[in-house]
């Protein structure tokens, strides 16, 4: 993964409420995780990290105020398919993104209807997955706060 800031991309050219909006990252990979926390709060998000879709329920238990859910969707134990699942019918208004670099997990995760981008991903690819997220739970009136 590619963690360098787009040139084309900054977090200027996001509006307010995309510019604050708060994500849960759901990744088991330890590094992996810090750089995408680190490339999410370069883009100028707020981030609360969880290692397993089991812990990511626990924090959104205790504070459900996330805009978003991005979470991989190969992991020990309940994977991010069944998370974003879960999520749906527990959270209605909240995107999720999923990201994963196996193509049928990828198939799988499209058909089911959940927004997916793939590893390896650029920054800017990734900007751009949020914020049309973020956007389109907006315009549908499904913004969760």
């Amino acid at each position: 993964m590619d963690v360098s800031p787009s040139p084309s991309l900054s977090p200027t050219s996001l509006d307010v409420a995309e510019q604050s909006a708060r994500i849960l990252l759901v990744e088991d990979d330890v590094l992996v995780s810090e750089a995408c926390a680190m490339l999410l709060e370069d883009f100028g998000y707020s981030v609360r990290r969880a290692g397993s879709a089991e812990e990511a329920l626990a924090v959104l238990q205790a504070d459900d105020s996330f805009d978003l859910v991005f979470s991989d969707v190969r992991m020990p134990g309940s994977g991010g398919l069944e998370l974003a699942r879960t999520l749906a019918v527990r959270y209605p208004g909240l995107p999720v993104l999923l990201t994963t670099g196996y193509s049928n997990a990828a198939a799988e995760a499209i058909a089911s209807g959940f927004a997916l981008i793939s590893k390896p991903y650029l920054p800017a690819d990734v900007q751009r997955a949020i914020a049309a997220a973020l956007r389109q739970s907006s315009r549908t009136g499904l913004r969760h706060t």
